[in-house]
């Protein structure tokens, strides 16, 4: 399995990011999937996709005990039944990134490519978009991407609005660095800090 990176930060969280390399019947071995994940794999036909969701549950079962057990929420969190972890699993392309915590936890990660341009404004508030248009990089663009998805996994609610229900604060851009998001809930806005990077052509961001 090669993890190409594992962190454990300041908050006690553990980020793992995988290097997917191997082929599919190399995975299966590794896993030895149960009916269950047999049969949810079975469901899923597109070849890179089976890869992702491969190599995220070997990611988990590296780190949690009962992994095996997976569920979903209705909102599409994953948890283990019984378990007092929170974690969150991201794929893009040729890498998979876990996150586990103590606390509600999010993680993202997105391949660095131009194609991000066409789609800005439906995720962007105009203040963010200005930002953004200062640095005329597309990494800024992923970091706030990222950020986002990241959010809405922690948050466990995918049908908040992008645009100006989450927004991120201004930041300066660095290979590596701390963001907040304002997130607003029906408790009131709540502040997330977050953690970015640049790594290989990949963004990767994650809570703390």
């Amino acid at each position: 399995m090669p993890i190409i990176r594992e962190e454990h930060t300041k908050c006690g969280a553990t980020v793992a990011v995988w290097e997917i390399s191997e082929p599919e019947p190399l995975l299966l071995s590794l896993l030895v999937p149960n009916e269950k994940e047999q049969q949810h794999l079975d469901r899923i036909k597109a070849p890179q996709r089976r890869l992702h969701w491969l190599a995220a549950r070997l990611l988990a079962t590296r780190y949690l005990p009962g992994a095996r057990e997976i569920e979903y929420s209705n909102t599409g969190q994953p948890r283990i039944p019984g378990s007092a972890t929170y974690f969150s699993i991201a794929h893009s392309a040729g890498h998979a990134a876990f996150i586990m915590d103590q606390k509600p936890a999010g993680i993202d990660l997105e391949q660095i490519t131009p194609r991000i341009r066409k789609v800005i404004r439906r995720f962007m508030h105009p203040d963010e978009l200005a930002h953004a248009t200062q640095s005329g990089s597309d990494d800024t663009l992923y970091i706030y991407w990222c950020a986002k998805e990241a959010v809405v996994k922690w948050l466990g609610d995918p049908s908040i609005d992008f645009q100006n229900k989450i927004r991120i604060n201004p930041f300066i851009i660095e290979r590596k660095g701390e963001i907040t998001a304002a997130v607003v809930t029906a408790q009131g806005i709540l502040t997330l800090p977050m953690v970015y990077e640049n790594f290989e052509q990949y963004m990767l961001v994650y809570t703390i």
